[in-house]
């Protein structure tokens, strides 16, 4: 497979117990060196979608990277395309930073034989958090908690990144400094990045692409500034808003207010 591959899904289907999240949805291809954001209201199928595409709620449909059915590989083969990081990040272990992301590492062996600890000592570097290495998880920020989980996401060198929420409860310098680490680190491996905000104004300054999710189906997607419009975030998320370019050329939101019909 070539290292220019996009992902793209066709006809997802997630039910979870009587209820049936996603029906039918189709995503467009998202690319290498790009991160491709996933947002929409609280129960549009975001993060259900991400772990459908982690392999981690059971659907149906079809997923390709490339040529390549990813829903169709062995569990094994799937984890060492994807790397994904769960929305709520694990505070309580004991395990020091670089344990965690061995950890990781050593979870789907993929047939590298150099020595796991310094490819998590690799991991941490790229990520600029070498410092915390010896540090123990229950003792982190939540700021550094998110970074060491994002090493332990990536540290297998994915194809596909998978984030769920990777900003949330974090102060707004925490959640620049996570995202301009994704963002970096899609750049320079080339890899594919599908991350769910719920912050609008994060999304538009760090996605090369949105998708803007409701009930379970995708509502637009594409560029930023072609998907985060008023008639779209109108039907959305029920908001009166204005989308304006700010000094420095980055699209920001204004909201003024609910729509009648949705007050």
């Amino acid at each position: 497979m070539s290292g220019g591959e996009a992902l793209r899904a066709e006809g997802l289907r997630v039910r979870l117990g009587r209820r049936m999240v996603i029906d039918g949805l189709d995503l467009p291809e998202m690319r290498p060196g790009e991160v491709t954001a996933l947002i929409g209201p609280n129960g549009a199928g975001k993060s259900t979608l991400i772990r459908a595409l982690a392999r981690l709620a059971p659907c149906e449909g079809r997923v390709f990277l490339g040529d390549l059915d990813l829903l169709q590989q062995s569990a094994a083969a799937h984890a060492r395309l994807t790397g994904y990081m769960p929305q709520a990040v694990q505070s309580g272990a004991a395990l020091t930073v670089l344990e965690a992301v061995v950890t990781a590492l050593r979870a789907v062996p993929d047939g590298d034989r150099s020595d796991p600890v310094m490819r998590a000592h690799a991991a941490l570097e790229r990520l600029g958090i070498a410092g915390l290495a010896q540090s123990r998880l229950d003792r982190l920020s939540g700021g550094q908690r998110q970074m060491a989980s994002l090493a332990q996401a990536m540290v297998r060198g994915p194809r596909i990144l998978l984030l769920d929420e990777p900003t949330s409860a974090l102060d707004p310098g925490r959640q620049f400094e996570v995202m301009q680490a994704v963002q970096a680190l899609v750049r320079e491996s080339g890899i594919i990045a599908v991350v769910v905000l719920h912050d609008l104004e994060l999304s538009l300054r760090w996605a090369d692409r949105i998708v803007l999710m409701q009930a379970g189906a995708a509502l637009a997607s594409g560029a930023p500034e072609d998907v985060v419009t008023p008639e779209a975030l109108g039907q959305a998320y029920g908001i009166d808003a204005r989308i304006e370019r700010c000094s420095r050329g980055l699209l920001h939101v204004h909201a003024d207010g609910v729509l009648a019909r949705h007050g």
